[in-house]
């Protein structure tokens, strides 16, 4: 399931409360034109807007929390008004680092992709030289246990099933993989496939 960072709030009240903040979600999106995508990488399912929307509440309520926090411990201090403006630096903080935590989890699916990679070519490879169609291949591929790239292959077959054709169901899959070695090998694939290439040489050579 995708998460907030640094919420204390369920995602399903985020969510709910998103929809007061989706105009400024619009605005904050343009100041971070690759948010989108970072969130495909990471298989966050948001879009940018949406995502921006619901962290808004989610540090409002961080905010909120850590000040009065703040405060009471500051009283006793004789700052009673520091809390406030120590949690907004604060929060600031976290909320920069929610924008930037979709880019951090799309890194760390970078080393379950490329893991799980080359066993997967392999059984594509076995599949293809039993007579197997690469669609076939793929959808087998969706069901064993390669993890991530057992979830991108399933992406991919779900796209063809629903209209899209092969080549450009693996293009959206490139554009939308965190692996640079994932997408050089699905690119050469790709380009195979529109040269009339064997698919079996073509993964041979990866």
């Amino acid at each position: 399931m995708s998460e907030i960072p640094f919420s204390f709030l369920p995602l399903a009240i985020l969510k709910r409360l998103s929809q007061i903040f989706m105009g400024i979600g619009d605005h904050i999106a343009k100041a971070y034109p690759s948010l989108e995508l970072e969130l495909d990488r990471a298989n966050m399912e948001f879009a940018a807007r949406q995502y921006i929307a619901m962290c808004i509440p989610a540090i409002i309520f961080l905010f909120l929390f850590i000040g009065a926090g703040l405060t009471i411990i500051l009283i006793k201090m004789g700052h009673p008004f520091y809390g406030f403006p120590i949690a907004f630096i604060f929060s600031s903080i976290l909320f920069f680092m929610q924008m930037r935590f979709p880019t951090y989890k799309a890194m760390g699916r970078i080393k379950k992709l490329d893991a799980n990679l080359l066993p997967a070519l392999s059984a594509i490879m076995i599949q293809l030289h039993s007579g197997v169609s690469l669609f076939e291949a793929m959808v087998m591929i969706s069901k064993q246990e390669f993890g991530e790239v057992s979830n991108e292959f399933k992406k991919v077959t779900n796209k063809i099933n629903a209209g899209e054709s092969q080549i450009v169901a693996l293009e959206l899959m490139v554009v939308t993989n965190p692996s640079p070695y994932f997408r050089k090998t699905i690119w050469q694939i790709i380009n195979g496939m529109k040269e009339g290439a064997s698919i079996t040489t073509v993964i041979d050579t990866v």
